[in-house]
């Protein structure tokens, strides 16, 4: 008994996912249509589902945390070190802007 076309294609698609780990259903399809199969993306994805074929994904990397914050070059370790500004504008009730400057210690989160 001959090997249906779907078949086919399953097996080459679980050969095609041992030798190309991080590649997934699109690249395979360009493969299968290099391999000399007549078949649509959409049938390609259907049978790639069908096997239960997955490509593994890459994990998050945890930021390095210490004493209940994050830690890096750009947190402060002392008052008056690092300095966040911030413009804001509103209007008064007779039209005219108003342009207010907020400074604020990063270490300490007092307003200046």
């Amino acid at each position: 008994m001959e090997k249906s076309l779907d078949e086919e294609i399953t097996q080459f698609l679980r050969t095609f996912v041992l030798e190309h780990k991080a590649q997934g259903y699109k690249r395979a399809y360009r493969y299968v249509i290099d391999k000399g199969y007549h078949v649509n993306i959409k049938k390609v994805r259907s049978l790639w589902r069908q096997a239960g074929l997955k490509v593994p994904y890459k994990k998050k990397r945890k930021s390095p945390v210490g004493h209940g914050q994050a830690m890096g070059y750009n947190v402060p370790l002392e008052k008056h070190v690092s300095w966040a500004l911030d413009f804001q504008f509103d209007q008064t009730t007779d039209t005219r802007t108003i342009k207010i400057l907020n400074i604020i210690d990063e270490h300490t989160y007092q307003v200046s």
